[in-house]
């Protein structure tokens, strides 16, 4: 915080340990589906004016130093990651800043030597955490399950017949609760 000048501090909330927790984090059900939203930040600060600003952790082993966010699919997934955590906060009640910022801790390659021990860069990257596509993935995820049929699996896709079996059981368990 001191060295990027974020005027910041951690974020002190009874629920932290739990927001923190991949396996439960903090959630949200939407209303207009039904779906259960979830994820487990890795930290969050809070301006003076109480205003909540989401931080995730990423370490990686890149040449040159890391300061922004490429256009590669994890990069991009970042995005998308702190805007579920933006989203799930706000529909939580709180107030959250627009930026939300990657802590990225990157390995140098330069080292003369592994000799057990790695030496970090650790960089600060501003990211928009952009919510507003998150309502339609929402709708479009549900009209998904309430269809009979899955959609077609792709004949090249290495996650098809994963994302196939996993449909099916999602759909019957979902089925299952609609007729209670």
């Amino acid at each position: 915080m001191d060295e990027y000048k974020i005027d910041a501090v951690p974020f002190q909330h009874d629920q932290m340990d739990t927001w923190r927790d991949p396996f439960v984090g903090i959630a949200h059900t939407h209303e207009a589906t039904g779906l259960t939203v979830s994820g487990g930040v890795d930290d969050i600060w809070t301006t003076p004016e109480g205003k909540l600003i989401i931080i995730d952790y990423k370490s990686t082993s890149k040449e040159g130093k890391i300061d922004k966010l490429g256009d590669s699919p994890w990069e991009l997934q970042y995005t998308r990651q702190l805007g579920v955590y933006r989203w799930l906060l706000e529909q939580n009640g709180f107030e959250v800043e627009n930026t939300g910022y990657l802590v990225y801790a990157n390995a140098s390659k330069d080292e003369e030597g592994f000799d057990n021990k790695l030496v970090f860069e650790t960089t600060l990257v501003p990211v928009e955490a952009d919510t507003t596509w998150i309502e339609p993935a929402l709708n479009n995820i549900k009209a998904c399950l309430d269809q009979k049929d899955l959609p077609k699996t792709g004949d090249k896709c290495e996650f098809c017949p994963y994302r196939e079996a996993s449909g099916k059981k999602l759909q019957a368990v979902h089925f299952s609760n609609v007729k209670k």
